[in-house]
């Protein structure tokens, strides 16, 4: 894969881009992620040289795999702008050539008048013509058709920088559009790569019960970090968020759509896993089948998306009023910071990233940094 300039990157979380301005800095963000996968790979390569526990590698692969599931899709995000920005290109490109052909009719026209008629100069109508009056009009006529023919030449020659212009445009998007095919395809084998290293690293920890305590108790550990997160996100003002002002939950308490259809396996609050682990669980985890949609519980914002040992890969919602849901344990993530989704919109599929539970979705709903039961909000 293609290395981009070294860039500087906060590694304690990989918090997804913004909404992009232009072309350049969705560029520099496709290649941050591409840097900071290269980091992580390098990583990984070093911690499988030494002798750790299968929880660290197991946390190690999962990184990447979350890394790798967003930089797919942007890059697929890029590439169909950049079908579309092309495809639009060219419409632009023919509505030039015809005009192109139009202004270059319209010159070889005259150039066969003057041709036929000869190029005669100013003064020579003029003193042909006995009557004073037909000279002043003699010479405005001539004055004219000197003007249409600049301007026609000028007309002419701006078309054909335009047409260049476009022209390399195009050629421009089209290379950068093969190498971002040729990344999606890197990326989609890396993944495949990763899943199958990762499933043998599940199947090792799944024997040992010791292994399970530890990254059940990483759920846990990680709610507190997801605190300080939502705690961050609130206290910003609506100018730094730039984010729609919404409504909120407040009235809607037993009306939120179930994100995924399934068993409940983990309720919320304090209780004693069927393993026998006692933790308290912000949340609640349904089991549903491996690649099952997500869906939005309510209308919100998109404010971030990022990866936890005891998470997995996870999405937060900003829904107004201080009121945030957290879908966790993501396979597949179709939206990125700043998309506005609305109630039952599919954001993303459910996996095992994070879970040693197979497929189930971890779900939170926060008011603020407190944690409610969304059972009691839920239709």
């Amino acid at each position: 894969m293609r290395k981009a300039a070294i860039i500087t990157i906060v590694l304690s979380s990989f918090l997804i881009g913004q909404s992009l301005a232009d072309d350049t800095e969705r560029q520099r963000q496709i290649e941050e992620f591409q840097e900071l996968l290269d980091i992580k790979r390098s990583q990984y390569v070093e911690l499988a040289d030494r002798e750790k526990n299968q929880i660290e590698k197991l946390r190690a692969i999962e990184e990447q795999v979350a890394l790798s599931n967003q930089l797919v899709l942007k890059l697929k995000r890029e590439s169909e702008r950049l079908k579309k920005s092309i495809s639009r290109h060219d419409g632009e490109l023919e509505s030039l050539n015809l005009e192109h052909e139009k202004k270059k009719q319209a010159l070889n026209k005259r150039m066969n008048y003057i041709y036929k008629h000869g190029n005669k100069p100013i003064w020579f109508s003029l003193i042909s013509s006995g009557n004073p009056t037909e000279a002043v009009v003699a010479f405005k006529n001539i004055k004219s058709l000197m003007e249409y023919d600049r301007q026609l030449v000028l007309s002419l020659k701006s078309i054909s920088q335009k047409i260049e212009s476009e022209l390399n445009r195009m050629k421009n998007e089209k290379r950068l559009l093969d190498n971002l095919e040729e990344d999606y395809r890197d990326e989609l084998e890396f993944r495949r790569t990763s899943f199958s290293i990762r499933k043998e690293l599940l199947d090792k920890i799944r024997g040992d019960k010791s292994d399970v305590a530890k990254a059940i108790s990483s759920l846990e550990n990680d709610a507190a970090a997801v605190s300080e997160i939502i705690a961050n996100l609130d206290g910003k003002t609506a100018d730094e968020t730039a984010y729609t002002e919404l409504p909120g939950l407040a009235g809607e308490k037993g009306n939120l759509i179930w994100p995924v259809q399934g068993k409940i396996i983990r309720a919320f609050g304090s209780i004693k896993d069927k393993r026998g682990i006692r933790l308290t669980n912000p949340g609640i985890d349904i089991k549903g089948p491996s690649g099952s949609n997500v869906s939005a519980a309510a209308t919100g914002t998109v404010i971030y998306i990022s990866w936890l040992r005891g998470y997995g890969q996870f999405i937060i919602l900003d829904h107004g009023g201080g009121y945030y849901t957290l879908y966790a344990n993501l396979i597949d993530i179709y939206v990125e910071i700043g998309d506005m989704v609305k109630a039952g919109e599919t954001i993303a599929k459910i996996g095992d990233l994070g879970s040693v539970d197979g497929s189930t979705l971890h779900f939170e709903l926060r008011l603020r940094k407190e944690s409610l039961n969304p059972v009691k909000w839920l239709r």
